[in-house]
């Protein structure tokens, strides 16, 4: 009876293969961020934020009394991409609501990242309070 030798060339290969799987798939870098939206120098009460980055997935967030809160790209809190990012507010009466008249509280311009001339520099490591103070 004749005992084969272990292949042990052949099950190092495959642990590296399986160990390196998915090591470039971690995507874009994220940072929280946090702060506060002033309409007319009060706090707005409650709307929600977009943070449209040049690429990558848009991140969103809601603001309650004034703060910014629940920033996202997926659906863990986990912030925005980091970079420079174009920022719009969306503020209506009934916002989250399906009935009722959802009529606009913020002027239209700042709810679209297009137009709302609003940015923000995210940056790693960084507590990113950011501060945006809308008017009229």
């Amino acid at each position: 009876m004749k005992l084969e030798q272990p292949h042990y060339g052949l099950g190092l290969g495959l642990c590296l293969i399986l160990g390196f799987a998915g090591c470039g798939r971690q995507g874009p870098v994220v940072a929280p961020v946090s702060g506060t939206v002033t309409y007319n120098g009060a706090p707005l009460k409650e709307g929600g934020i977009t943070f449209a980055p040049s690429q990558g997935r848009s991140a969103f967030g809601r603001i309650v009394d004034g703060q910014i809160i629940e920033v996202t790209t997926n659906t863990t809190g986990d912030g925005v991409i980091v970079g420079t990012a174009a920022v719009g507010i969306q503020a209506t009466t009934n916002l989250g609501k399906m009935q009722g008249p959802h009529r606009p509280i913020i002027p239209q311009r700042y709810f679209d990242p297009a137009t709302a001339n609003l940015s923000a520099n995210i940056v790693a490591g960084e507590p990113n309070e950011l501060r945006f103070d809308l008017v009229d």
